[in-house]
């Protein structure tokens, strides 16, 4: 297939080349014949003389012929020219678009099964050369895909990584908004949203709904004496220890300071106050690590007015009937102050 490309170009440009040369050939001919003469440039100037009128006038014969000349060598180039062209033509099109042609005619044969081969060996060589060269590009397309599939299946990979890392951090971001620095319960914020969705969820499937409020008592005092670090231990466990009391189902969160709040959701008032007695009962036993002092001869010392202590508020729908969310919490928390003025470190249901 190469080796008549080849012939075919060879034979084109040999064809082409010979034109141009004979072109050029008859250009300058025509060029030579069309200038005037030296002697003749010479002669003319001098020849003023009346008996040199005869010879003037036959010098002056000779740009007649020479513009009759020019005028039969413009048209044998024009024809040149023409000629030229058309040949150019004919090769281009024997050599170039008739295989072509032919190749296009004898493709659509053996694809309509018309024909079983070609006929013409040369044409069948054609034929092969661009089968094969077909299945090479078809190999090659078929390499791109596999690469391009490898691709889209890293780059997918890659951003299925990203958005899992993504929504990974938008959780623990949350999570740190919602959680208490000091405990790892829950805050403010996020309780002020669950209380809502809690009261509404224990309307809508008429099951009951206990609030408890718990604060220390003798806080401040222990802050005063023993320090902020003493005060944020103290805190820490009171926080696991309400984590520890209750249910998968139950929410707990630091309201605040040493306050603390939690949510029982389907828990009988008997359950609650059992449940909040334990929780009181356990601190009381632990609180006097938190409230001992050591005098200058080593002897450990608990005052019981700085003694620590926990005092609990609870309120529940069906017992309170609260007009909202809000309502119930307060219910909660006037318990609470209830049991402060009742002497503190004790249980008191609204």
């Amino acid at each position: 297939m190469q080796q008549s490309q080849q012939q075919r170009r060879n034979t084109l440009i040999g064809g082409m080349i010979l034109l141009v040369v004979s072109m050029l050939v008859s250009s300058a001919f025509l060029l030579y014949h069309i200038q005037p003469k030296d002697d003749q440039k010479a002669l003319i100037p001098i020849l003023n003389e009346p008996e040199d009128v005869e010879i003037a006038s036959f010098l002056n014969q000779e740009p007649e012929k020479n513009n009759a000349f020019y005028y039969h060598a413009l048209a044998v180039m024009s024809f040149c020219f023409i000629l030229t062209l058309i040949i150019s033509w004919s090769l281009a099109r024997w050599y170039y678009v008739e295989p072509l042609h032919q190749l296009m005619r004898e493709m659509r044969g053996m694809r309509l099964g018309l024909k079983k081969a070609c006929s013409n060996p040369r044409m069948q060589a054609e034929l092969d050369g661009i089968q094969q060269e077909f299945m090479h590009l078809h190999e090659s397309l078929n390499g791109s895909q596999e690469d391009l599939k490898k691709y889209k299946s890293a780059v997918k990979q890659k951003l299925n990584n990203t958005f899992d890392k993504f929504r990974r951090d938008v959780r623990f971001l949350k999570q740190k908004t919602n959680l208490d620095g000091l405990t790892g319960l829950s805050n403010r914020g996020h309780f002020d949203k669950k209380l809502p969705e809690y009261f509404e969820l224990a309307k809508n499937t008429h099951v009951d709904l206990t609030c408890m409020m718990i604060d220390m008592d003798n806080f401040k005092q222990v802050n005063d004496t023993q320090g902020h670090a003493m005060g944020d231990e103290a805190i820490n466990f009171l926080g696991d220890l309400l984590q520890a009391c209750v249910r998968d189902c139950d929410f707990v969160a630091r309201y605040g300071g040493d306050e603390f709040v939690m949510l029982l959701p389907n828990c009988t008032q008997q359950e609650a106050t059992e449940i909040a007695e334990r929780i009181r009962s356990h601190f009381a036993q632990e609180a006097s690590r938190f409230s001992s002092q050591t005098n200058d001869d080593g002897v450990t010392q608990i005052d019981p007015s700085k003694c620590l202590g926990i005092s609990i508020g609870i309120a529940s729908i069906f017992r309170h009937r609260p007009q909202d969310a809000n309502h119930l919490l307060h219910l909660a928390d006037k318990a609470l102050y209830q049991a402060k003025n009742q002497g503190r470190n004790c249980v008191v249901m609204g």
